[in-house]
């Protein structure tokens, strides 16, 4: 307030009143200057504890300005405005306010504090940490300013040290508290309830941040205890349940904040996902006690509702939130995949094949949520319980459409996009899927070697054929996650369908064994006895049958049948070792339980052909070829159990069938050689001639391609080296051209069919079947000497045959003598 006293008059020397010198009157104008600034100065007090507009505080600022102009050396007109300057959010002029009352008074804590505060705000961090310091250092009073320093050094990610400066400012604030007596005698000067749940509250978001969820929980509780009515900390509380696992608690919690503000969108959005994992959870347990296989789904129930109901309330709330319509959309491709699962539970393939044409798309899930809420990773929903009166096609397209928002709200995230293109997976759009995930990869060099996109790239190139891409990019997956078991046995699916099974079968074995490393090995039960299943494949397609046997029977002793693929496995391994009684009981098997299943049946009739069963096969052949009339290897084998039937000219109408469906090139051979058999039985000869010539010609031409490395050959054979092909083609042109000749001497081209058995004997000199009838064309040709020669030398290679014994006198008028029917010659 302005004084009211009047200056004190001075004496003279001698007593007597006199008026002051003038060199008074600048302290008389100081002392009204300085009463000046100080109304000024509380002026602006008043107007900034009373503002509520920026006009106010720039009214405020105003008073404290001039107040400052007057008297620059008071350090408190500086603190006001530098306030008043906070308030308005002028953190750079308050700092520098802040830092001018420092310069005239520096040793007030506060001054630095609201400094460090301001330096906070503008991320000047180590600014901010040193004024911050200094007022710990000067403050008695400590808690609030380790508090501060706490929040400076979690906004830096200094986790570790926020949570020590967080732990003193709970401790000092609660020693002040007991410690310092108030107005009234009680203890007080405590940090307030306010700053202790906020520090609490704080050093939990440290500690999970750092992965200590249980400390974390802790925090939260005690914050709770203080603030019972705050959602905000339920929300805390609830995320920190759902990334240990407990997503029931989390549900509980995420309810509670909803019970407390039932406005916020983003509570029913995390709520939905917890009852999403419930789901998840239940249909495991449910599969695992089963023993079902991991493809079937069941199990969600009401947790499908609930999430729906959830994400359906989400976007009420706020209908831009992509998040929510992506979460939503994860829940309905889930109810897609499974009414789609659940619609081929049992399928049945009408196509001849012996290797796996389909490859499974393993599932990633999501791993939780951020401190903000959004993904830490990409949500891959796994099949889930139907539970919709929708087709499995009309939710797919619910979720592409609840996707395709999220992507339109928010055009730059990667999560979304990638939710669009899996869809397109399942789609079969395979081509357009492909092109986003490239182009999603080429956008940033993090998504670039996100496996995820990696992962499902591979998938989309396999389907679109190009499997040298598809390994390429599992491959770069693998380099990153090299211990991952669903990236190595995508890829080992993706070799043994390229045929390259040494490959294959590496990568299902590293699989199964981190899989057998797990703790919850009962969990992973499904997924390990799909891979010894798939690891027995690869080792039939190699040859190695007993490894074979053993790896699908476990699969089978342990419940894995997958549409019988494993006893249809087994059975062809049994098949290589020649124990076909078994084999046959694991196809007897395979045939009741899928009756249309053409595979089945077509190896069931292989084994009985093996047997030497003609009839009992061809019954199973016939009912393959009804589903597929144009398969030529199908009508090659109908056509050889007619023959061994002895009904050469069904034989017949079946290899010609085969022949118009353009039979593969090592096929050719086989087919005119039996259709020249069924021609020479039928006294057919020259007929038999012209067929017996081509399967030669064909010979030579697989003979040259096998030398060039380049044949394909049939599977069963994969395993054999090139010398042992060589050797079988070898093997079979001999004995075209010897039945060639025994055809040509029977319509008495005796020349011809001397060059013929001579061509055999040279490359089989102990034949005596062709001598034998070699020494017949000589006689023909009136060479009596090499005849009774090769008569003589066929006896000698072959004496218990007593066919060959014969007397010369006797042969005069003797063509020749046939030794056995057509195609049953003995192998010399």
């Amino acid at each position: 307030m302005r004084s009211n006293q009047q200056a004190s008059p001075t004496k003279s020397h001698n007593g007597e009143l006199a008026a002051g010198p003038p060199a008074v009157e600048p302290e008389a104008k100081g002392q009204q200057d300085l009463q000046h600034a100080v109304d000024l100065y509380q002026k602006g007090m008043e107007i900034a504890h009373g503002a509520t507009t920026f006009e106010d505080h720039c009214r405020a600022i105003e008073s404290f300005s001039l107040a400052i102009a007057i008297r620059p050396t008071q350090a408190r007109f500086f603190l006001a405005r530098g306030n008043a300057f906070r308030a308005i959010g002028e953190l750079e002029r308050a700092a520098k306010d802040y830092g001018s009352a420092i310069q005239l008074d520096d040793r007030s804590a506060l001054y630095y504090a609201n400094r460090g505060a301001c330096y906070r705000k503008l991320n000047h961090t180590a600014k901010a940490l040193e004024d911050l310091t200094s007022a710990i250092e000067l403050d008695g009073r400590k808690a609030p300013h380790y508090f501060n320093r706490a929040l400076v050094l979690h906004d830096a990610g200094f986790y570790r040290e926020a949570i020590i400066d967080f732990s003193k400012a709970l401790e000092d604030g609660s020693t002040a508290a007991n410690a310092t007596p108030n107005s009234i005698g009680a203890p007080g000067g405590g940090i307030g309830l306010r700053i202790e749940y906020r520090a609490l509250q704080s050093r939990a978001n440290c500690y999970r941040r750092l992965g200590l969820l249980s400390k974390c929980i802790e925090d939260l509780q005690a914050a709770i205890k203080l603030d019972p009515r705050n959602a905000s900390a339920f929300s805390a509380l609830a995320l920190a349940h759902f990334e240990c696992g407990d997503f029931e608690r989390a549900a509980d919690e995420f309810t509670q904040a909803i019970e407390l503000n039932s406005g916020n969108a983003s509570y029913f959005s995390y709520r939905g996902l917890c009852y999403y994992r419930q789901g998840q959870e239940a249909a495991a347990k449910q599969r695992q006690q089963q023993n079902a296989p991991s493809n079937l789904t069941s199990g969600m129930g009401i947790f499908a509702r609930q999430c729906l109901a959830d994400f359906n309330r989400c976007i009420q709330l706020d209908g831009r939130d992509p998040q929510a319509y992506f979460y939503r959309g994860s829940v309905r491709l889930a109810l897609a995949l499974d009414l789609d699962q659940a619609s081929t539970a049992t399928p049945t393939s009408n196509t001849i094949t012996t290797e796996p044409k389909a490859i499974s798309t393993p599932n990633v899930a999501g791993k939780g949520v951020s401190e903000s809420g959004e993904p830490t990773s990409n949500v891959v929903v796994l099949p889930v319980s139907t539970v919709s009166f929708m087709s499995a096609a009309e939710q797919l397209e619910a979720a592409f459409a609840d996707i395709e928002m999220a992507c339109t709200l928010c055009p730059s995230g990667i999560p979304y996009q990638i939710g669009m293109a899996m869809i397109m997976q399942l789609k079969q759009q395979h081509s357009e899927a492909r092109s986003m995930l490239e182009a999603i990869a080429s956008s940033s060099s993090e998504t670039r070697k996100s496996v995820l996109v990696q992962f499902h790239t591979a998938l989309c190139c396999h389907a679109l054929g190009d499997y040298e891409r598809a390994v390429e990019l599992l491959t770069d997956a693998l380099d990153v996650l090299p211990d991952e078991p669903i990236f190595l046995e995508a890829r080992g699916l993706m070799l043994q369908e390229m045929r390259v099974h040494p490959l294959a079968l590496a990568d299902f074995a590293r699989a199964l064994e981190l899989l057998e490393g797990y703790e919850d090995r009962k969990a992973n039960m499904n997924r390990l006895l799909g891979l010894r299943y798939l690891r027995g494949e690869s080792a039939l397609r190699l040859g190695r049958y007993q490894d074979a046997v053993d790896d699908c029977s476990a699969a089978i002793a342990g419940g894995y049948t997958a549409d019988m693929a494993a006893h249809n496995a087994r059975a062809m391994a049994y098949r290589g070792l020649s124990d076909y009684d078994r084999a046959l009981l694991d196809l007897n098997v395979c045939v009741a339980q899928a009756p249309k299943n053409d595979i089945f049946r077509f190896h069931r009739a292989l084994c009985l052909m093996e047997c030497s069963r003609y009839s009992e096969a061809l019954p199973d052949l016939h009912e393959t070829a009804t589903r597929n009339s144009t398969d030529t290897k199908l009508l090659y084998y109908m056509g050889l159990c007619y023959y061994h039937e002895r009904q050469p000219s069904e034989c017949v109408v079946f290899l010609k069938r085969a022949l118009v469906c353009k039979p593969t090139q090592d096929l050719l051979p086989h087919l005119y050689y039996h259709m020249g058999l069924s021609y020479a039985l039928e006294g057919q000869n020259m007929s038999a001639v012209e067929h017996f010539t081509n399967a030669y010609d064909h010979c030579l031409l697989v003979e040259k391609s096998v030398k060039a490395g380049n044949n394909q050959e049939d599977e069963l054979h994969e395993a054999s080296n090139k010398q042992s092909q060589l050797q079988q083609l070898h093997e079979a042109q001999l004995m075209y051209i010897h039945e060639r000749a025994k055809a040509l001497q029977l319509e008495r081209y005796h020349a011809e069919a001397l060059a013929d058995f001579s061509f055999v004997i040279k490359k089989q000199p102990t034949n005596a079947h062709a001598y034998f009838r070699r020494g017949f064309a000589h006689k023909a040709l009136g060479n009596f000497k090499a005849a009774a020669h090769d008569l003589q030398t066929a006896r000698l290679l072959d004496p218990n045959n007593l066919q060959l014994v014969v007397n010369y006198k006797e042969l005069r008028d003797v063509e020749c003598i046939v030794l056995c029917p057509p195609g049953e010659e003995k192998r010399f």
